[in-house]
């Protein structure tokens, strides 16, 4: 695609080797140095884009099509019309080989991986069909829900499993499953009319499901009439009932360390839960709850609640569905006058609030770094990052005119008129908010930086000792590159270049 861009805007320009490059600006612009090994051309700017630079290389129409590969992370990227078709290509994080996927209309998917002892390749049309292999190369398909065929193969889609999956079916008449939802086997006979489930120590039989079953096993039984009841108890395990389901049922579970985890309903009557750790209950109008570090309870259900920290005695009282809450324990603090303000404070988090939603903010500690975020709706953003090693990163957003990213390497990046409001979604900046690029500029912390102002309009560029300043309108175009001035009247009809070595001409794009 570059080539036939290149050659077909150079036969049509005329175009000589004094210049390099030829612009009429906003219409049509042209430019290739050798210094730098950049190319750029732009069509009736901002609706067609192309440039490339040391390997890399991006062209855009907005919200039609672009592409972009970025040779720092060796990642692809293919747009048209995002989000209908993507396609993505990036180095896999393993180590080694590569992981790719293009998804058409969010329905038809391909994706593959290709790193040493683990590879795959998937193909999903939603939700009609799936097909894919492993790394042993193993093939699986499924045209959903009819005909279903694996052998010993990692399936990733639909239904994930650790170990490898051997199925044939074809519903309703029969199927044969294995290791498939975590069971050991599935055998289906004119579904739901049969279906038998088994595993090691239990065997589970299903009458025109999920009607009817029952189980038998190992210390394992079970018996289901839904929606009327069902039972299912594992000895030394677990304890299973529901009844006028989804309105009761009643949960036993033993845990690794001997302790027992309870919990029953009859919605909207009563529940309860009890743990080693925490027991809780609420009947309709009364509810309670007991931890080690603190006790509660409440009436009229959320309407009022109050609570007492162990062992340090603190306090705390809501009211009115948390309109009006108080708080004051070991480790939280609460005051809150919905919506006016609010305040909150735990062992690694602070968050507080004025006329919610407006003005927000909140700081968590995650150990290894700390994350602030400010907001003052829908006009300012303001999000920080600081490391425990000293790195930081700071980005501000006045929306919709100006948003920055500021690194403590010295790195920086500020655009203005947005058209999003949040800053993180590459794809999105990549498609849309090329339409209104009145003013971006980057740059790192040895000295090297871009500023443009609608693109070519202006535009100063500092790289590596290269030092470029130029001025782009459709009638007129001045240029210095260090030393060198150049001054163009559209676009080479004629043109003055001044350098050290000498003045020289040229007229209808022709060198005197």
């Amino acid at each position: 695609m570059r080539r036939y861009i290149l050659t077909s805007l150079g036969l049509f320009f005329l175009m000589n080797a004094w210049a390099g490059e030829v612009s009429f600006f906003p219409a049509f612009s042209f430019q290739h140095d050798a210094t730098t090994s950049l190319t750029e051309v732009n069509l009736a700017f901002p609706f067609f884009h192309f440039s490339s630079r040391d390997g890399g290389a991006e062209a855009r129409v907005p919200i039609l099509f672009s592409y972009k590969k970025d040779v720092s992370t060796g990642k692809i990227f293919w747009d048209l019309v995002w989000p209908l078709f993507t396609y993505r290509c990036k180095p896999s994080m393993e180590g080694g080989g590569t992981r790719s996927q293009y998804i058409f209309a969010f329905l038809f998917s391909q994706s593959s991986r290709d790193v040493q002892d683990d590879s795959y390749r998937k193909w999903t049309f939603f939700p009609f069909f799936y097909t894919g292999s492993d790394k042993n190369n193993h093939r699986h398909m499924i045209l959903f829900p009819f005909f279903w065929y694996a052998q010993d193969a990692y399936v990733y889609l639909p239904f994930p499993s650790t170990k490898p999956q051997s199925y044939f079916a074809f519903l309703p008449f029969f199927g044969d499953f294995r290791n498939l939802g975590g069971n050991d086997r599935i055998l289906t006979l004119l579904w739901p009319l049969f279906i038998r489930v088994s595993n090691p120590s239990n065997q589970k039989y299903h009458f025109l499901w999920p009607f009817f079953a029952y189980g038998k096993g190992d210390g394992y039984n079970a018996l289901k009439m839904w929606p009327l009841f069902s039972y299912a108890r594992k000895e030394g395990e677990y304890t299973r009932l529901n009844y006028i389901w989804p309105l009761g049922y009643h949960r036993r579970t033993i845990l690794k360390d001997g302790g027992v985890r309870a919990f029953d309903m009859l919605f909207p009557l009563f529940l309860r839960q009890r743990t080693p750790t925490e027991k809780w209950d609420y009947y309709l109008l009364y509810g309670r709850r007991e931890t080690p570090k603190r006790s509660q309870w409440g009436i009229l259900g959320p309407f009022f609640s109050t609570v007492r920290y162990k062992p340090a005695g603190g306090r705390g009282y809501s009211l009115l569905l948390s309109i009006l809450k108080y708080e004051n324990g070991d480790d939280e603090k609460v005051r809150q006058f919905f919506p006016l303000f609010g305040y909150r404070t735990r062992p690694k988090q602070v968050f507080y609030y004025f006329l919610w939603p407006v003005f927000r903010h909140k700081t968590d500690d995650f150990g290894a770094y700390t994350y602030s975020r400010s907001y003052l709706f829908p006009f300012y953003i303001a999000r920080d990052m600081e490391w425990q090693d000293g790195r930081w990163e700071k980005r501000r957003v006045v929306f919709p005119f100006f948003g920055s990213v500021r690194k403590s390497d010295g790195s920086w990046k500020t655009s203005s008129m947005r058209l999003f409001y949040y800053d993180t979604a590459d794809a999105i900046d990549r498609n849309w908010s090329s339409l209104l690029p009145v003013y971006r500029s980057d740059g790192d912390g040895r000295g090297n930086f871009s500023t443009r102002v609608f693109e070519k309009l202006y535009h100063r560029e500092v790289r590596n000792g290269y030092d470029l300043m130029e001025v782009n309108t459709l009638i007129f175009q001045w240029k210095r590159t260090g030393e060198v001035r150049e001054y163009n009247l559209l676009g080479g009809v004629f043109g003055l270049k001044k350098s050290p070595e000498g003045t020289s001409l040229k007229i209808f794009f022709l060198p005197l």
